[in-house]
């Protein structure tokens, strides 16, 4: 009787001693490293190539696309880096909504209707899920100033891409 008792205390405090160790997560799993940020030259071949491949684009459209993704990456990086990591998210998103009506005005140049169709339904999809996992997080967000709460309507700088 005493071997089973002390063979379950051992065990105990074993299990114990490796709960300790492990970092408490939601999902049991450790969490995502994250690796450097890529560059906007390597984030808007990506982006430009998921559009090729999303909207059909010629070749010609795809280089157009690369560089207003390029000029969209480079600006945002900037503006990011002005205000670093304790942002006045106002004031940020007051710099950064004409760049994002911007890239939405250039890419209606380049695109088909047919693809502007496709590229909207991509734009409210993506709206959507940004408010959905905003939700889940702290609650319903506020509405931005001077923008549009609603993930069903788009507006002009609701550009379809992940910042």
């Amino acid at each position: 009787m005493k071997k089973i008792l002390a063979t379950i205390l051992t065990l105990s405090v074993m299990n114990l001693v490796q709960a300790q160790e492990q970092p408490a997560t939601k999902t049991g799993n450790p969490p995502p490293e994250k690796g450097p940020k890529p560059s906007p030259e390597q984030a808007a071949t990506r982006q430009s190539n998921h559009l090729q491949k999303m909207l059909s684009l010629t070749e010609d459209q795809k280089q157009k696309t690369y560089q207003a993704v390029l000029t969209r990456t480079t600006a945002m990086q900037s503006v990011r880096a002005k205000y670093g990591p304790d942002a006045d998210k106002k004031a940020m998103h007051k710099e950064v909504k004409p760049i994002k009506e911007q890239f939405v005005q250039t890419m209606n140049s380049i695109l088909t209707p047919e693809q502007k169709t496709k590229w909207e339904a991509h734009r409210l999809k993506m709206k959507e899920s940004r408010a959905k996992n905003r939700a889940g997080k702290d609650g319903p967000p506020p509405p931005p100033e001077g923008g549009n709460a609603d993930p069903k309507k788009l507006m002009n700088d609701d550009d379809g891409i992940d910042d």
